[in-house]
């Protein structure tokens, strides 16, 4: 019995902060590593040649927003989940970039799905208009773009998301001057 609460003993005291200091030095360097992938690649509205009254209509649509940017397509189930699990979220705002060709659905001006009609990025060739989904931060930096529309480059998106918008403040607390 003394044997089995020594080894209880040492297993507190060596085990849990061991096997904490791998987990720890694990997360650390996942973050590490996603942080360097989501430097900047560009500027939304200067790098890609927009109209002036597209240049506007997107800004006006993408000011102090952390935009998920999907060029063209529906949104579908596998969208909408994401859009559920962000629709609270500091900032979030999922951006559909349409052609002018299509017409954009009609949705409540408080809903975190926005429509735009655009012809300038899908009459180019370029490394943006081949990229299904762009993570855009407040300061309309291109932070991330997904080029495919499976699962797995979902799962990216979530991942490098999650990172990118930013955190609300929390309160202080504040004394009252007597």
């Amino acid at each position: 019995m003394k044997i089995i609460k020594s080894i209880v003993v040492l297993l507190v005291i060596f085990g849990l902060p061991l096997g904490s200091w791998y987990f720890l030095k694990y997360g650390y360097n996942w973050r590490k590593d996603k942080i360097e992938v989501l430097q900047p690649k560009g500027h939304f509205l200067k790098d890609i040649p927009w109209t002036d009254e597209e240049r506007t209509e997107l800004y006006s649509s993408m000011f102090f927003k952390t935009n998920i940017v999907q060029l063209g397509g529906e949104v579908g189930p596998s969208q909408e989940l994401i859009i559920d699990q962000f629709r609270k979220a500091n900032t979030f705002q999922w951006l559909v970039l349409l052609p002018e060709s299509e017409k954009a659905p009609r949705i409540s001006t408080k809903d975190v799905k926005k429509y735009v009609n655009v012809q300038s990025i899908f009459d180019q060739n370029s490394e943006y208009a081949s990229a299904k989904y762009m993570i855009v931060d407040t300061a309309f930096q291109i932070r991330q773009m997904y080029m495919n529309g499976d699962d797995a480059d979902l799962g990216k998106l979530v991942e490098d998301y999650s990172l990118s918008i930013p955190k609300r403040k929390e309160r202080d607390i504040k004394m009252r001057n007597k």
